[in-house]
Formats: structure tokens, C-alpha cells, sequence
């Protein structure tokens, strides 16, 4: 089995040069990487040392489990991003915003500000991605592909209104930490699907025209991507596009084909 060390991943997270302080999103697949010194503790213990005490680190702990389950608790129920999300999940003093499918945890200096999220969608006004635009937050890919490792674009989607996607309200229970039943409705702006079609975003095509526009760092260890981008630059050139054409991002399957 591969061994990866502590070293090396921060060395890799070094060569991206992030500035101390920052406000980062981190999605993660730790798969590649075989063998972890130290595991998930052992990733997270580098990530705070390199981006050092004053940064404010997100994960996302999304669960997508509620459409079937109908019910969502803030304390128990499991991120279904990666074992690393679900290590930073449970750590004492992390803030876990309140959605039933996308919730993200939070520890640092702009955890409050992260507290005040009261999102009944999950990506629009008021959500934590609206709240890491504002913040001019970084986004970091640790071992995934750009696809599963860019979900602020759904923010730019949900802003724009773009027509292949439709307001879709679930029911279920959802529970704070102290178990009190909430009584919001929570919705996600999601793909439009009939009997007949369904869109899908062409995130193949998404990321080559991006890269070609933004500046997004990649750097690679044992074959997995390292990659960073500037949440605000990259929207701000994702939104360009789907302004001068609304259905850019998507394309359409025919389910008769």
C-alpha cells in the first residue's frame, strides 16, 4: 500500500503558497494517498499549520441521505464528504451550519460570522457560500477532481437563476443540537428532470474554459490533485459566462436516446 507522510503533504500545501490568515473551503478524497501518517488527525494537524491560527477553515459535511431518511440532526448525523470532514465534524469547538443536504463545519476566526447563516436553500442568500464570496475565501481540493471539489459554483448558479434548475422544497424533521424539532422548510435548487430529459452540468467543459480565464493553482502528490482557487475570481468568470449564455453550464440528455 502507498504511505504518504506529513511532510509531504505539507510540503505540497506549501508550494500553493496560501496566504497566513485566509478563510478556506477544503474538499477532500484522502484515497490516493494510501496510507496517512497520522490519518485523518495527521492531514488536519497540517492543514492548521500551514494556514496558521488566524485562518478560518470550512469543510463541507453534506449529507444526502434526508430526500429518503426525512430527518437531519446538527450533532449525529455523518458527513458523507470524506473521512476527513468527518474527523473535523466532531472536533470540539466546530460550528456546524444547519441544512438538511448542505451543511459545512467551521472552526477560526470568522466562525461567528458563519453562525449568523440561516439558509432554507442551500446555496443562496444567506448561505455559507454566499457568506465565503463576501469573505473573498479560498477554495482548496485536497486529492479530488475539479468535479466534487468546486460546489461554490452552485451558489453562482442559485444567484443567477440559471433555467435548468427549479426550486425543489423536502420534508423531513430537522434537528438543532439541543434536539429541538426546527420548523423551516428547507428547498435545494436543483436539476430540472422529466420522463423525458434531464440536465446535467458539462463540468468537463466548465473547468477548461475557466482554467483559461482564472488563475487556479494545482499541484499534484502520488498522482492526486493539490488544487486553489480564488472563490470570488472564479465565480465572477463562471457568472460572465452564464450571463451571455443562461444555459452554458448545462447540457441535456435525452432519456429516448
Amino acid at each position: 500500500m502507498r504511505k504518504t507522510t506529513k511532510a509531504e503533504i505539507k510540503h505540497t500545501l506549501e508550494s500553493l503558497e496560501i496566504p497566513q490568515g485566509s478563510t478556506v473551503i477544503i474538499h477532500s478524497s484522502l484515497i490516493k494517498f494510501g496510507a496517512i501518517e497520522g490519518g485523518a488527525k495527521g492531514v488536519f494537524d497540517v492543514i492548521q499549520e500551514v494556514l496558521g491560527a488566524d485562518a478560518t477553515i470550512v469543510m463541507p459535511s453534506f449529507s444526502f441521505d434526508f430526500s429518503e431518511t426525512e430527518k437531519w440532526h446538527r450533532d449525529t448525523t455523518k458527513s458523507k464528504m470524506g473521512a476527513l470532514t468527518e474527523y473535523f465534524r466532531k472536533l470540539p469547538n466546530v460550528y456546524r451550519t444547519i441544512h438538511p443536504f448542505h451543511s459545512v463545519c467551521v472552526i477560526g476566526k470568522h466562525q461567528t460570522l458563519f453562525k449568523k447563516c440561516n439558509n432554507l436553500s442551500s446555496f443562496g442568500p444567506g448561505s455559507p457560500f454566499e457568506l465565503l464570496m463576501d469573505l473573498d475565501a479560498l477554495n482548496l481540493a485536497i486529492g479530488t477532481e475539479y468535479v466534487g471539489g468546486s460546489t461554490f459554483l452552485h451558489h453562482v448558479e442559485e444567484i443567477s437563476q440559471v433555467p435548468y434548475r427549479t426550486y425543489k422544497t423536502f420534508p423531513g424533521k430537522v434537528y438543532d443540537n439541543d434536539n429541538n424539532e426546527l420548523t423551516d422548510k428547507y428547498k435545494m435548487y436543483v436539476r430540472i428532470i422529466t420522463d423525458e430529459y434531464e440536465y446535467d452540468n458539462d463540468w468537463e467543459k466548465i473547468f477548461g474554459d475557466l482554467e483559461n480565464v482564472a488563475s487556479i493553482k494545482n499541484h499534484k502528490l502520488h498522482g492526486a490533485n493539490f488544487y486553489l482557487v480564488n472563490i470570488r475570481e472564479v465565480s465572477a468568470a463562471f457568472q460572465e459566462k452564464i450571463l451571455s449564455n443562461p444555459f452554458y453550464p448545462s447540457k441535456v440528455n435525452h432519456k429516448n436516446n
